[in-house]
Formats: structure tokens, C-alpha cells, sequence
């Protein structure tokens, strides 16, 4: 599958507590494009609960190089140090 973007509204479209229309999601999430990181990293917010989609991510943000590991680090504080809290 190409559409790297859609691939995050596709898994929140998914209704994971129906066995098979989950396990056609997690078929589907490995015949997929490799996202990029910064949409790896909204795989890991807690809109996505799914163990193997979580995985996925986390496996994304390993492939990527160095550089946009500390940038996405500073950006993940930044965010964290300016949001207002709850």
C-alpha cells in the first residue's frame, strides 16, 4: 500500500475489538508503506492501544537515523514543557 499519510486514519478507523476486522488491520499495517517518523510517533499516543501497532511504531522510530531521533526527543520535551497540564 502506498498512501504512507493515510495509514494513521486507516488504524483509527479500525475497530479493535472486533477479532477479525483487527487481525485484517494488522495484515494490512505490514503490507503498508513504512510511515514516517513523526506519524510513527502518534502511533504511540494513547489513541492506539494495540500492542502490534505500538510495536510497529516503535520499530519506526529504530529505523530512523540519529538526527531525527534528537529532534524528535527535543520536540517530545519541548511539547511536554509548553502544554498546559491537566
Amino acid at each position: 500500500m502506498q498512501y504512507m499519510q493515510a495509514l494513521t486514519k486507516f488504524l483509527k478507523s479500525v475497530n479493535w475489538k472486533v477479532g477479525q476486522e483487527a487481525k485484517q488491520a494488522l495484515d494490512l499495517l505490514n503490507k503498508w508503506n513504512p510511515m514516517d517518523v513523526d506519524d510513527a510517533l502518534e502511533l504511540l499516543s494513547s489513541a492506539f492501544v494495540n500492542p502490534a501497532v505500538r510495536k510497529y511504531a516503535v520499530t519506526r522510530l529504530q529505523q530512523a537515523d540519529d538526527e531525527v531521533n534528537d529532534f524528535v526527543i527535543i520536540h517530545q520535551l519541548c511539547s511536554r514543557t509548553w502544554s498546559p497540564s491537566v
